[in-house]
């Protein structure tokens, strides 16, 4: 493994584990590019969500420049197409072989061929039959022990493995105005090390979210462990994208911020939460600085989510 091939090391440490992230600091390649060269070039250094990274980006930008966002209504539905995506990925190949099952290769395909936004809402919902009609806790526990759906299968397989270990105390949460406090103070701060962000302990992915009403309700319930309502809530914020797709009207809210002369900062919202862009522009429009926080940096931290379950779930198993 080359010393710049981006990677995560995870092992055993004592009863938790040890986080270990190497991954190159791309985005100083862009220091003394154009503006215009750097946003090109955005999506191509971090394809991961890419287009999420690239409108954060362009946010960013705009709000360095003192200028509005341009086509906002544009990039809400290029982002809900892209979480849609991330989602059906997730559905039709990450999660089967968990439950001994094939890849789900013609869902998928219907996705991604999917013309317009009603019809790839559609094709995503396919994966999750009946759970949009589901209302409150309680049917919602129905749908996981009744539903023959592969997201059904892995949530019923999670908790079984969770079967006998103690309710994890509710995780340490962040959306809206405080993670974006938190962001600004990691993307100011000095040294900046994405790798350690201010606040690492926090959460940030749809378990934080809460973009779906029953998400709220899962994340203080004894019915899931640790695991098994992260799942749910993954399929919960799912519904949303979906709904959200139908929604022509669907927009996001204030998502740039100016924090003085030349640099501003930009969000975007991918299925893995936030993306967060610092950029600093010189009076030429040539990049001086360029700084980004995913929700990688968070939920992988060396003290973060991660860690800190890992450990309390290998403490509880040994008593």
């Amino acid at each position: 493994m080359g010393g710049t091939t981006p990677h995560i090391i995870i092992g055993l440490a004592g009863a938790g584990i040890r986080i270990s992230q190497q991954r190159p600091a791309v985005t100083g390649l862009l220091s003394g590019i154009s503006l215009e060269e750097a946003l090109v070039r955005i999506p191509l250094l971090l394809p991961i969500c890419g287009r999420a990274q690239g409108i954060a980006a362009e946010r960013a930008a705009s709000a360095a420049r003192g200028e509005q966002e341009r086509y906002a209504a544009e990039h809400t539905r290029q982002l809900w197409r892209e979480q849609a995506l991330a989602a059906a990925w997730r559905l039709a190949i990450d999660w089967p072989g968990l439950v001994g099952r094939d890849k789900e290769i013609p869902l998928l395909k219907a996705v991604q061929q999917a013309v317009d936004p009603a019809s790839l809402a559609t094709e995503l919902l396919d994966f999750l039959p009946g759970l949009i009609n589901v209302e409150d806790s309680e049917q919602l526990i129905n749908w996981v022990e009744q539903s023959n759906c592969t997201a059904a299968a892995v949530i019923r397989e999670a908790r079984q493995l969770e079967f006998g270990v103690d309710s994890p105390h509710a995780p340490r949460l962040a959306a809206g105005e405080e993670l974006q406090g938190l962001a600004l103070a990691s993307l100011v701060h000095e040294p900046f090390d994405p790798l350690c962000p201010r606040g690492a302990g926090i959460e940030v992915g749809p378990l934080a979210m809460r973009r779906h009403p029953l998400i709220e309700r899962i994340g203080s319930s004894d019915m899931f462990g640790a695991l098994s309502r992260r799942l749910v809530a993954l399929l919960l914020d799912t519904l949303v994208i979906a709904g959200h797709l139908l929604d022509e009207q669907s927009t996001y809210p204030l998502s740039a911020w100016p924090l003085g002369h030349r640099v501003g900062m930009g969000r975007a919202n991918t299925a893995r939460g936030p993306v967060f862009h610092r950029v600093a522009l010189g009076e030429d429009d040539r990049v001086r600085e360029w700084r980004v926080l995913a929700p990688t940096d968070w939920h992988f931290a060396a003290d973060g989510p991660l860690a800190h379950e890992a450990g309390r779930l290998g403490g509880d198993r040994k008593r």
